[in-house]
């Protein structure tokens, strides 16, 4: 999961519409990313993106985007509790957490036909095979019509 919790504007690339994963929040503090896998760099849509121009805009760059009201880094617990929490009993779904929302981005991409590679960089996995194993029960496991291998087969 991209922590959101650490994102200062410098992390945005308007020109190529992407965000730059450089650094998460352990233990209340900024450190790099667990693996080289983790530092990537993953595209934005253009609402979101301009969404989130709007907000910098009036930001320092080192400053965070989304923050506690004193400016310090939002806790994980605090938003689970205050946010998540009552989000999901009211949408019905109370086991949610932040982990959710890794898996969701990965069921929307393969739903969209995204190839396993293309799922593993935006996750920052360090391999496809990874990604497939932990996310394998959401591909379709029909296999389709059979393949047309045409005339000159046989």
């Amino acid at each position: 999961m991209v922590r959101g919790d650490c994102l200062a504007p410098r992390d945005l690339d308007l020109a190529q519409a992407c965000l730059k994963v450089r650094r998460s929040l352990y233990q209340g503090e900024p450190q790099p990313p667990k693996t080289r896998h983790s530092r990537r760099s993953i595209p934005l849509s253009a609402d979101l993106l301009d969404k989130l121009a709007t907000k910098v805009a009036v930001l320092d760059p080192d400053d965070l985007i989304f923050s506690a009201s004193n400016g310090a880094p939002l806790r994980a617990e605090n938003v689970r509790r205050r946010q998540l929490k009552p989000a999901g009993e009211r949408i019905g779904a109370p086991w949610i957490g932040f982990h959710t929302f890794r898996h969701t981005a990965a069921s929307l991409l393969f739903g969209r036909g995204a190839n396993v590679v293309r799922v593993q960089r935006f996750l920052g996995h360090h391999s496809p095979a990874f990604t497939l194993d932990t996310y394998i029960h959401l591909l379709d496991d029909d296999l389709g019509p059979g393949l047309d291998l045409g005339p000159e087969v046989g």
